[in-house]
């Protein structure tokens, strides 16, 4: 590595960027980037560099240091995540049935498609809103109270709710439990 320059070993593509991140951290005095480096053997690896400016006791810059850290296993962990989403997203709006998810607020976090269809939301309209900012009061009420019961008792229940869906009053057996943080506290419904 010694007496090389440092975009030697960063792909062509990515020279610019890398060049960029570098000169950045000279006048800034700090960078960051996440891009790849070229190994030995000619393969890439996905790398998160950071770069600072090297100054001397005068405080003019003599150079840069720069941390370069292998990503390749946080990279396979991002893709397995966001395989596991698009699965979980493509089963439950396949799913017949309802389903949702809410934060301690009652805030939506998520919804299905058919929970979507049958109250003729439009798709992502639902999301950060509670029951009061889509149902009437007397339907938010409801699931507002079914809601909290799970969460005060930190255990799942089996409710009948009445709703009024697009084509007109429903009422349904809907389970509802708590999501747990693997430290075991609740974060949502």
């Amino acid at each position: 590595l010694l007496n090389k320059p440092a975009l030697a070993f960063v792909p062509v593509e990515e020279q610019a960027q890398t060049a960029e991140a570098i000169q950045r951290a000279v006048m800034e005095g700090h960078a960051e980037l996440d891009g790849h480096l070229l190994t030995k053997a000619g393969h890439t690896i996905p790398y998160h560099w950071t770069g600072a400016a090297l100054r001397d006791q005068t405080g003019r810059i003599i150079g840069i240091t720069g941390i370069g850290r292998d990503i390749s296993d946080r990279k396979r962990s991002d893709e397995a995540l966001r395989e596991s989403e698009t699965r979980f997203r493509t089963f439950l709006d396949h799913a017949p049935g309802l389903a949702f998810i809410k934060d301690l607020n009652g805030r939506y976090l998520y919804v299905n498609r058919p929970f979507e269809q049958r109250f003729q939301l439009e798709p992502g309209s639902s999301l950060g809103k509670s029951d009061r900012d889509l149902f009437s009061p007397e339907q938010a009420t409801q699931f507002a109270t079914h809601d909290r019961t799970v969460l005060e008792s930190e255990t799942s229940a089996e409710f009948e709710e009445a709703a009024l869906y697009a084509d007109g009053p429903h009422t349904s057996i809907v389970m509802k439990f708590p999501l747990k943080a693997s430290s075991g506290h609740v974060y949502a419904l």
